[in-house]
């Protein structure tokens, strides 16, 4: 089989790659900035910048520094789109400055705050400016839509009334039900510089030579809000413009301590809003020499007072509930993220990050050679066509079904692979379709798509700053290290496994003599990079605790051994770690010998004792290691009596296998292009679920647009997705069914969506994963068929699976916060934590069903 390689690409390719940019190096240099914004402001900066640009030339890194300390510099130009943009433009007011935004320039303008700390920069506002936002882009992209509905309905594509009425403005229209639940979005989180303390005390401001009576409403180090008294209501706001010298005098401090009350703050006007209960100012400190005592008084007031008065913890408490239900879901999700590199004229899968779930979908292309073969899937074409879907639709999801199979010849693995707008003529999707159903290693994926932002690799805590140092805690950056493994990733993929019954797919036929067709499918076998499985550690379901204990250890495999360390250990395995790689893999025997501890414990023979390897670190030094066999293990009978013979000496271990590493900056990046719409469900007392709260991404995926049109402000309308009755009826039955290592349970939801007396009505079929039966198989048929005819059909693959422990550690900032500040909210999302017993998993499959039955290409 002669086969080019599948990374090499044309020159229409490369255009496509580098369409932001005249030339790849460009693209290259615009990526790495990316990469560098949100450090730009940390200690690590100069190091973390030194080992990304080793390769550059002075002048050039010199520029780049320069281009970053731009770039992240504050912003004082007022944002104005009136005209400019299609919707509702409202006002918007940020540290006094009023701006006129819609929506889109909104989220723009929020991330940018996330990402720099909550500072208006340079870099946000040529965003929101350069955004697809504005009118003319808007007729662009318009113009662009008709052509290819034109070029549609010139090939014979019929647009259907009914249909189109559904993708029509909602405003008017109602959903025929509606189950309204608690929503957040995938790692949206506001930080805080700094501890505010809500404080009531008696002030006398100064502002242009007049003094105005004053209360305080709250407090921080650096700035203050105020709320003039009732008779200084009348003052004309325009009086009170941004940057207006300020001068406070804090009597009511001066009543309680020693304090000078002639002696004036300065501080500088940040903003002005009128409210029912009067005119409210927020001013900014505005330092000089002699403000180091006011400083060092403010700071011990606060810290001092702050249990006297409410700290406000809102946006720490809403971080926290998204943090510890995104923990509940990465270890339990079943598809797979992968990280596509982009390196001068090649784009490749580098990165996946892997889970005790979706292990088997990596395993499934694993080659003779004991490689994961899953980037040949990925030709320079493919991509080419992704990326141009993308730059439709910047925050968008390319999303697509793969069809594949798999051949040995003489030993080798061939892989062969069709995604469905290759089998769009009848005869090549009979062919290709009919043959790969009957090939044992036939699988179905959904592929998803989309730009992953590489500054959202780390993510702060979001515990104010000051109060991280006091605590001695915090999460610093990625060290230099992690930062060159991520440099070059653009885009983030999901493979999911939606295989159904291959006799599905058993009524297409093929012509033996027509079979050399599928040779253009199949991959190439030399790969433009191996790819790299990063293994999700996590607190899953663990049902013993592990202790903190380092001793001399040796491991030995494959005749070969070394001394090393243990890290941790339970009754029922260890944690080892090397100084040199050893090649060893997930799986593999090993002989652990313990010689100090074999010398005071001389009752027990720790002498090459069996353990089977259940995790490998990237490096290959660090093993996690699990007893082998259901006999008495000498091992876990030593450490059971360690443990009972010394609990007061031993310190359970604390998790911090994802703080600091490679997963926790690919779950990070991930967690911000979310490519499904998870629900968590909740375990009542009665052993029963219930819809408690989802998860939705930030880029415009398709569930969550369609919910959210029909939903009330705050909630999100699930009601699109699935009803009381199919919960009650089917996905608790199916969860009680389920054990805690039980695999998913998955079956497929089609869904008619039509207009009827100006309200949305869905009505429901199941397509459960039973074995194939032609009757039934033929009224789904009718029901898709009805549903394309009056409207609509929305396909969903279920995925349902029991959560594990939760995963403490992650939030451990967080939680240690509002534990002290509002012991009662922390009970809140602890409760919460505990009570999620399952996670429902919705993917759109509705290409794949209709394809399934043929239906793909109905006239």
């Amino acid at each position: 089989m002669s086969i080019d390689s599948v990374y090499l690409v044309d020159n229409n390719v490369v255009n496509a790659l580098s369409q932001e940019t005249t030339t790849m190096e460009d693209a290259l240099l615009e990526q790495l900035t990316e990469q560098l914004k949100p450090v730009v402001n940390e200690p690590e900066f100069d190091k973390i910048f030194n080992m990304l640009t080793a390769d550059m030339a002075g002048p050039d890194r010199f520029k780049l520094k320069a281009r970053l300390r731009e770039l992240a510099a504050p912003c004082n130009r007022q944002i104005d789109l009136r005209k400019r943009v299609y919707g509702d433009v409202q006002a918007y007011t940020f540290e006094g400055r009023v701006h006129y935004m819609d929506a889109v320039a909104i989220g723009i303008f929020e991330e940018g705050l996330e990402r720099y700390n909550g500072v208006f920069t340079v870099d946000t506002y040529n965003k929101i400016f350069l955004a697809d936002n504005n009118i003319r882009v808007i007729q662009d992209k318009e113009k662009q839509h008709a052509l290819r509905e034109l070029r549609k309905e010139r090939e014979g594509a019929k647009v259907r009334g009914a249909a189109s009425q559904l993708h029509a403005p909602l405003t008017a229209m109602k959903h025929d039900e509606a189950i309204h639940i608690p929503y957040f979005t995938f790692g949206r989180y506001v930080a805080r510089r700094e501890e505010r303390m809500n404080y009531a005390g008696a002030i006398r401001v100064k502002i242009n030579g007049t003094l105005y009576e004053a209360v305080t409403s709250d407090i921080s180090v650096s700035g203050i809000r105020i709320r003039l008294k009732a008779e200084h209501d009348v003052v004309i706001p325009k009086e009170f413009e941004r940057g207006t010298p300020v001068e406070v005098r804090f009597i009511g401090f001066a009543q309680e301590f020693t304090i000078d009350v002639n002696q004036g703050v300065p501080y500088v006007l940040m903003a002005s809003e009128q409210r029912r209960q009067g005119m409210y100012l927020r001013l900014k400190r505005s330092y000089t020499e002699d403000d180091d005592d006011f400083d060092v008084f403010l700071s011990r007031f606060i810290a001092g007072y702050k249990h006297r008065y409410k700290v406000n913890v809102d946006n720490v408490y809403q971080a926290l509930l998204a943090k510890a239900n995104e923990q509940l879901y990465f270890p339990r999700m079943s598809g797979v993220p992968l990280f596509f590199k982009r390196e001068e004229k090649f784009m490749y899968p580098k990165l996946a990050l892997e889970t005790e779930v979706n292990r088997s979908v990596l395993d499934n292309w694993v080659d003779e050679q004991n490689r994961c073969v899953v980037g040949g899937m990925f030709s320079g074409k493919r991509l080419a066509n992704f990326l141009r879907q993308l730059s439709q639709s910047p925050k968008g999801i390319v999303e697509t079904i793969v069809y594949t199979f798999q051949l040995l010849r003489d030993g080798k693995s061939y892989f062969y692979s069709a995604l469905d707008s290759d089998l769009k003529d009848p005869e090549l999707r009979q062919q290709f379709l009919g043959y790969a159903s009957r090939r044992a290693q036939f699988k179905v994926y959904r592929f998803s798509f989309a730009p992953l932002d590489i500054g959202k690799a780390w993510i702060p805590t979001t515990v104010p700053a000051d109060v991280l140092k006091s605590m001695g805690s915090g999460v610093r950056p990625p060290s230099p290290e992690i930062m060159k493994q991520l440099e070059g990733l653009t885009h983030v993929g999901l493979l999911t496994d939606i295989t159904p019954p291959v006799e599905f797919y058993q009524h297409f036929e093929y012509d033996k003599e027509k079979l050399p067709k599928l040779n253009k499918f199949v991959h190439p076998r030399r790969l433009q990079a191996p790819l790299l499985r990063a293994a999700f550690d996590f607190k899953d379901i663990r049902r013993e605790s592990r202790f903190n204990h380092r001793t001399q250890m040796r491991i030995e495999a494959h005749d070969s051994g070394q001394l090393g360390i243990t890290r941790d250990f339970s009754v029922s395995g260890l944690q080892v770690q090397v100084e040199q790689a050893m090649d060893i893999k997930r799986g593999d025997k090993v002989f652990i010998s313990l010689p100090e501890l074999g010398k005071r414990f001389t009752s027990f023979d720790l002498k090459k004792m069996p353990y089977q390897v259940m995790h490998v670190s990237a490096e290959n030094t660090v093993f996690h290691l699990q007893r082998l066999g259901d006999f008495e293990h000498v091992g876990q009978q030593f450490f059971s009596h360690l443990i009972s013979a010394n609990k007061k000496a031993l310190k359970v271990h604390e998790q911090t296998g994802t703080v600091h590493g490679l997963q926790l900056c690919l779950r990070n990046l991930y967690c911000n292009s979310l490519m499904t719409l998870p629900l968590f469900l909740k375990q009542e007392a009665n052993g029963g679920l219930s819809l408690h709260r989802a998860g939705v991404s930030s880029l415009n995926e398709k569930l969550k647009k369609i919910c959210l049109a029909v939903s009330e402000k705050g909630k999100l309308n699930i009601e699109p997705v699935v009803s009381d009755v199919i919960l009650e009826r089917t996905i608790v039955a199916a969860w009680q069914r389920l054990e805690p290592t039980s695999r998913p349970w998955t079956a497929t939801l089609m869904i008619q969506r039509t207009i009827e007396n100006n309200s949305i009505r869905s009505r429901r079929k199941w397509l459960l994963p039973s074995a194939y039966e032609p009757e039934e198989a033929g009224n789904v048929k009718a029901f898709l068929q009805q549903g394309l005819e009056a409207g609509e059909v929305l396909a969903l693959q279920f995925s349902l699976i029991r959560t594990g422990r939760p995963d403490t550690e992650f939030i451990a900032d967080e939680f240690r916060y509002i534990q002290q500040y509002a012991s009662h909210r922390a009970e809140e999302v602890q409760d919460e934590m505990w009570s999620i017993g399952g996670l429902l998993d919705v993917t759109v499959v509705t290409n794949e069903v209709l394809m399934r039955f043929n239906l793909i290409n109905r006239e």
